[in-house]
């Protein structure tokens, strides 16, 4: 029987182990197949596929991996699995690896919605026969406190109020896969931590917000696999006037430890803020935009922070783009710097692998007068691509250059001509030749950028 190349075998305890890269494989000596001291007596047969009730699967204590599990197939000469993530099947995780037992561990992402595929392989010395293909379909998502129908999110959350115990816990709250709603006005859900979600990544719900229509709280938020559109709206996300008191520590800021996060969002028609923290002093723990692509009709200031600070800020795998060269900056940041938020020592800016395109063209891309060069904030600014923003100068208002800046392979172009960014030296310094930004298309076909796989990783060609 040919193995996998890749496999380490080895005894330990009467139990063969076997490693992977992304696999860890285990087996027993005696758990049903063929070898010299022991036979199944099953010879001669078209073997049956293990059944998918006979199938668990069991998350790590650290979330990191699963191990997957199925009842033994006596007779069979082992076991091929193969692993997908369903929302890109023609991509397998694992394909066809062979295991001599009956339970695998594998990597496990969250919010995944993954399909575990098994036969039971044929036996030459049996005479036995491969069988058909079981599949297990199952997903790493929280699980939902309730699922929200199509229609008015206002109109149903008015008449579902997040309820009065929950604060403290996080609400996760399913829209129906590609399914179609509105928020007719200010959606405030106040001390409640809410999770608003797609299980679907290829089929997310399309929320359309109508003229005073936000998101309103004082607690997290999270905003995950939906498409969004802002055309009629002023502001996306909104930080209460009137937080809960026991919010404020001594430094005087309101503390959200919850994350406000956009993850695999695509949100369109931003024409003045995606978020707004209503000129109150709140210190963000967590501000993330995750996988997502944002379109902005730049005529604001898109993240008005005007005495809020993020602590940490992320933007990862994410794309954020302007139709416009009017607007104002792209972040505006003026709370309490980190290390002097109480009971904080300091805060990380992150921009890792994202594409920035036409934003504050004319202006500061981070307007701040608290940050500069300060001890407290770390920046790691990792394979992204700046073009056409902030004049040219990304650093230049966050650092004074001699300490807190972690920086590789970043790309910053500006009027056709490597920009003039003086504190960030480990740089890409040719145009990353986008196949059409105007149009949304950042599609990389620059040398240097492909070379190094910069920016979003969706506008990159499949790694070999």
């Amino acid at each position: 029987m040919k193995r996998n190349r890749f496999m380490a075998r080895g005894k330990l305890g009467g139990c063969l182990l076997l490693g992977l890269a992304a696999l860890t494989l285990a087996s027993c000596a005696r758990d049903g197949f063929d070898d010299e001291t022991f036979s199944s007596g099953v010879t001669g047969v078209t073997l049956e596929a293990p059944k998918v009730d006979g199938i668990t699967v069991t998350p790590s204590a650290d979330g990191k991996s699963q191990t997957v599990t199925w009842k033994v197939v006596y007779g069979a000469g082992g076991y091929k699995v193969s692993l997908y993530d369903a929302a890109k099947r023609e991509k397998p995780i694992v394909t066809d690896s062979v295991i001599d037992g009956c339970t695998v561990t594998l990597d496990r992402k969250e919010d995944t919605n993954y399909i575990f595929a098994i036969r039971a392989m044929g036996n030459e010395k049996a005479g036995n026969s491969e069988s058909t293909v079981t599949e297990k379909a199952f997903n790493t998502f929280t699980p939902a406190y309730m699922s929200v129908p199509e229609g008015d999110l206002k109109e149903w959350f008015e008449a579902h109020p997040c309820p009065a115990d929950s604060v403290g816990k996080v609400l996760v709250y399913d829209l129906v896969p590609g399914g179609n709603y509105t928020l007719s006005g200010v959606l405030d859900f106040g001390a409640n931590t809410v999770q608003l979600r797609s299980i679907d990544k290829a089929k997310p719900a399309n929320v359309v917000l109508a003229a005073d229509a936000n998101f309103k709280t004082y607690a997290g938020l999270t905003l995950k696999s939906l498409n969004i559109d802002c055309a009629a709206a002023k502001d996306l996300i909104v930080l209460s006037k009137t937080p809960d008191a026991s919010l404020q520590v001594k430094s005087g800021d309101y503390v959200i430890k919850a994350p406000i996060a956009i993850t695999s969002c695509r949100i369109v028609n931003v024409t003045h803020r995606l978020v707004y923290d209503s000129d109150t002093k709140y210190a963000l723990e967590q501000f993330q935009i995750i996988n997502s692509v944002i379109q902005i009709d730049h005529q604001d200031v898109v993240l008005s922070f005007k005495k809020t600070i993020p602590i940490n800020m992320t933007f990862q795998n994410s794309t954020v783009y302007s139709t416009s060269k009017t607007g104002k900056f792209f972040a505006q940041i003026h709370g309490t710097e980190p290390g002097k938020v109480t009971g904080y020592a300091g805060g990380s800016f992150n921009f890792l692998n994202s594409t920035f395109c036409n934003l504050a063209y004319s202006k500061q891309f981070i307007n701040t007068n608290t940050l500069k060069g300060r001890a407290s904030l770390k920046l790691y600014f990792t394979k992204s691509i700046f073009v056409d923003c902030g004049k040219g100068e990304i650093m230049n208002r966050l650092t004074n250059g001699t300490h807190n800046l972690t920086a590789l392979q970043n790309t910053y172009w500006y009027n056709g001509a490597k920009a003039n960014e003086k504190y960030d030296t480990d740089v890409l310094t040719t145009d990353p030749g986008f196949k059409d930004a105007a149009g949304g298309d950042f599609t990389v076909s620059g040398a240097e950028q492909l070379a190094n796989r910069t920016g979003d990783p969706r506008w990159l060609p499949a790694a070999e």
